[in-house]
């Protein structure tokens, strides 16, 4: 949560820092009446409890270095406004159970699946791919007028956090296109 900071620093904005990889609307509905889960630790398979709000929670997992030098927790703010109009479509479908399921809950449940997609592992790993592939060889590309090119990235400006910035655009720019496909599969 954000919070202001006393003090000297007063004004300022703390980061969040806890980011969540699942998010708790949709954990809460696995938790016990204590809103606690079972965690298993790999592979030991030692079993533990886990409140809702501490679980899948990753340290700066979405915190980005902007090229000023500051840092940006903004994804984290877009994704729990995702998450709560999903968390809010659910409430509509699953316990009123209402049909046909309204259109602004069906809107705020693709988003929130597209976003699910677009941030797993995998799509996190294209994005790292396709940096590689602008530092390494560069990626081919036709122009409008027909001319075959390559973008290229500067090995020094590959980091890691230019990578994570990377993928978050993805996710950013990609999740209403796979919301619109979602949502147009008209769940009937």
């Amino acid at each position: 949560m954000h919070e202001d900071i006393p003090g000297p620093l007063a004004g300022t904005v703390q980061l969040k820092r806890g980011n969540h990889a699942v998010n708790s609307s949709y954990l809460r509905r696995f938790a016990d009446d204590c809103g606690f889960l079972t965690g298993v630790e790999l592979p030991s398979d030692r079993r533990f409890s886990v409140s809702v709000d501490r679980a899948t929670m990753i340290r700066n997992f979405y915190v980005v270095r902007l090229p000023d030098g500051s840092e940006s927790d903004q994804a984290e703010d877009d994704f729990c406004e995702i998450e709560a109009g999903a968390g809010a479509g659910i409430k509509v479908l699953v316990d009123q159970r209402r049909w046909p399921i309204p259109n602004s809950a069906r809107s705020d449940i693709a988003t929130w699946v597209a976003l699910q997609f677009l941030r797993v592992p995998r799509v996190r790993q294209l994005a790292h791919e396709i940096a590689g592939a602008y530092v390494e060889g560069g990626v081919p590309f036709t122009s409008d007028t027909g001319e075959r090119t390559r973008l290229w990235m500067p090995t020094e400006e590959a980091d890691p956090e230019k990578i994570k910035r990377l993928h978050l655009e993805f996710i950013k720019k990609n999740t209403p296109v796979v919301t619109k496909m979602l949502y147009d599969r008209g769940w009937t």
